[in-house]
């Protein structure tokens, strides 16, 4: 039964990742990231939300709760140092849908090498755990970067039927993590012990402040627009999960982290849709016209 299960995982994961990746690739009109990627100074503070302020508040975390146990650490640096993804919860709360876009697509392509480096970094103090930054690249590699790649050039080549695939690929790509969730949730329930509560309530609170940190630091750098405010905010509160899970099944199997990683989701994700309800009923007032 584990290895079923195990295999389950692993399968439905790696499904998810390639699928999501398939789809955003579909959907990218690149002319219209283009002119986004133009605007440098909301892309430089994008990045630098994403890429320095999260991992950063991390760290302060980690230290002022130093102690937690190994799974709560891998699963918090690990959701550090993923990308951002919340395209859905952008939308519903009156988001920049082409920012949106292109900070998906930027944040995933950088991601191949920043998810290692930082790790790495993070994880420097941690004496307990062991990272081969060449696995998590490589994993990202073939199963992230290279299926947006492959949706790139099938939109290239067949725009009118990406434009119909993205939406069934991305569908598919829901049931297959719906499905890992559900074999975590069946290990959890056969498994010995109660390991969310020993992670302790310091792992808990140390990525709710983490989150809270991230959601104020993207809507402070998303630009004069409140529609881009709002995509940053929550781009940069919601760490992309299912990449973080498949690190984790590849990279520290066999140590709980897929399980902390779920726990600490859901902590982060209260947080971010209390931000989105607030704004979904709010109208985003006529953008400025933007000038950076």
């Amino acid at each position: 039964m584990d290895e079923l299960l195990s295999t389950v995982q692993s399968v439905t994961l790696t499904g998810y990742i390639i699928l999501t990746m398939l789809a955003m690739g579909m959907k990218l009109a690149l002319p219209q990231v283009g002119r986004t990627i133009r605007r440098g100074r909301l892309i430089t503070l994008s990045l630098l939300a994403n890429l320095l302020v999260v991992p950063a508040a991390a760290w302060v975390a980690l230290n002022v709760f130093d102690g937690l146990p190994d799974n709560a650490v891998i699963a918090i640096v690990l959701l550090a140092s993923a990308p951002g993804y919340a395209p859905i919860m952008s939308a519903r709360a009156h988001g920049d849908l082409a920012f949106s876009t292109t900070l998906i697509f930027l944040l995933s392509t950088v991601s191949v090498v920043t998810i290692p480096v930082t790790a790495t970094l993070l994880f420097a103090g941690q004496a307990d755990i062991d990272v081969d930054p060449w696995s998590i690249i490589q994993t990202l590699l073939f199963f992230q970067l290279i299926p947006l790649g492959l949706g790139m050039a099938y939109r290239k080549a067949k725009e009118g039927s990406a434009e119909g695939l993205a939406p069934r690929l991305g569908l598919l790509a829901q049931i297959s993590v719906g499905i890992a969730v559900l074999t975590y949730l069946i290990d959890l329930i056969r498994g010995d012990g109660t390991p969310l509560l020993d992670m302790g309530w310091q792992s808990f609170v140390a990525w709710a402040g983490v989150t809270v940190v991230a959601l104020a630091a993207g809507y402070l750098g998303g630009g004069p627009n409140e529609s881009e405010r709002r995509t940053l905010s929550l781009h940069t509160a919601i760490r992309n999960v299912g990449v973080s899970l498949l690190v984790a099944s590849r990279s520290f199997p066999d140590m709980g982290a897929e399980v902390a990683l779920l726990a600490l989701a859901l902590v982060m994700y209260p947080i971010a849709m209390a931000a989105m309800a607030r704004w979904q009923g709010r109208p985003v007032p006529d953008p400025t016209p933007a000038t950076t």
